[in-house]
């Protein structure tokens, strides 16, 4: 049991709050101090809150964008959509959240991936167990998006992860559909060896390299991404 009590010092009052306990060993009650409160009036009303001071910070990880894209990825409830749609578990799901969650955020490579993750809130906020997270998680989560068959067949989760978000977000947006769309491509350097979208195009630097397209769909007013699928490196917007 707690309760709150009050201590005159200096001329003033002082509220801090105990805790009420059984002594078994004496064989009575004894009072624990807790917190202390802050300065009071005589009535036990709190005049000035006390202000926690932090003498040392070990670590600190700025949350600011992620806990904005994070709160969108619940919204539409991307990782439970993708583990039904990709017909994953929930961990390989949490996967790929966290891939694209950083890709908006930091765009780390992916080897690195999993420490940003460790250092960073999500596991909390996901209930996420990362304590054997790694390289070859995520690897599996865009498996997961694409991947080819032992019998050369290309599989396209990523395409009906993609039209469920959009009916999701469509089933709760004001902004028509089928036609309020803008259309970008994106170039990426690619240094693989046998890939059907690499050619040779524009790279980000403006240099000719042998490049991967990706062609974004956005609505006109939100720029909510509709949809995502790969060109040929030759294509330009």
């Amino acid at each position: 049991m707690t309760f709150t009590k009050k201590v005159p010092l200096g001329g003033h009052l002082y509220l801090s709050e105990y805790e009420s306990y059984w002594d078994r060993k004496l064989g009575k009650s004894r009072h624990r101090f807790l917190r202390y409160l802050g300065r009071c009036d005589k009535s036990g009303n709190l005049i000035t809150p006390v202000k926690p001071r932090v003498e040392s910070v070990h670590s600190s990880f700025p949350v600011g964008s992620l806990a904005a894209f994070y709160a969108g990825a619940r919204e539409l409830s991307v990782v439970e959509r993708a583990s039904s749609i990709l017909k994953v578990h929930r961990p390989v799901a949490q996967a790929f959240l966290g891939l694209g969650l950083n890709q908006v955020v930091h765009r780390l490579a992916l080897r690195h991936v999993a420490d940003w993750v460790h250092e960073s809130p999500l596991p909390t906020w996901e209930k996420w167990d990362v304590s054997h997270l790694g390289k070859g998680d995520f690897e599996r989560a865009l498996d997961a998006l694409s991947d080819i068959t032992k019998t050369g067949t290309r599989t396209e989760g990523g395409h009906a992860l993609q039209d469920g978000l959009t009916r999701e977000w469509r089933d709760d947006t004001r902004e028509p559909a089928g036609y309020y769309y803008d259309f970008d491509t994106t170039k990426v350097r690619y240094y693989g060896n046998t890939l059907s979208y690499a050619e040779m195009g524009h790279a980000s630097d403006r240099s000719i390299r042998t490049v991967v397209g990706f062609g974004l769909v956005t609505s006109r007013v939100h720029h909510h991404p509709v949809q995502c699928r790969p060109i040929v490196g030759s294509r330009s917007d």
